[in-house]
């Protein structure tokens, strides 16, 4: 919360934005995307009297592109999952068609055997 206040801390319009834009840089860099856009969302909303629309635009073009990785990530996890479930499902449809050729083969062979006697 101190991050999104501080640059309503300067004097003057100037400072306010130059403080702006460092927070914005260093927001940035945060790695925990829930806290990285509600940093930005909240620089966004506590300076919105204060911040040039260039600079706006830019902050809310990144959130926007957050979240958009975090809905390309969750996609990747759900296709991976897709093709996890395929490759065992063959697998399963394989395996039972071996069983079944053997049972089918050691079916033959005690026949066999059988007549034999």
């Amino acid at each position: 919360m101190q991050f999104i206040i501080l640059p309503l801390t300067h004097r003057g319009k100037e400072e306010k934005e130059a403080c702006i834009r460092r927070c914005f840089d260093l927001a940035k860099q945060v790695e925990d995307e829930q806290e990285q856009v509600f940093i930005l969302a909240g620089i966004l909303v506590f300076a919105d009297k204060v911040i040039d629309n260039e600079d706006s635009k830019e902050m809310r073009e990144w959130i926007m592109l957050t979240k958009v990785s975090k809905l390309f990530e969750e996609e990747k996890i759900e296709y991976g999952k897709k093709v996890a479930a395929e490759v065992a499902e063959k697998a399963a449809l394989a395996a039972a068609e071996a069983a079944e050729k053997a049972a089918k083969k050691a079916k033959e062979d005690s026949e066999k055997a059988a007549k034999n006697r």
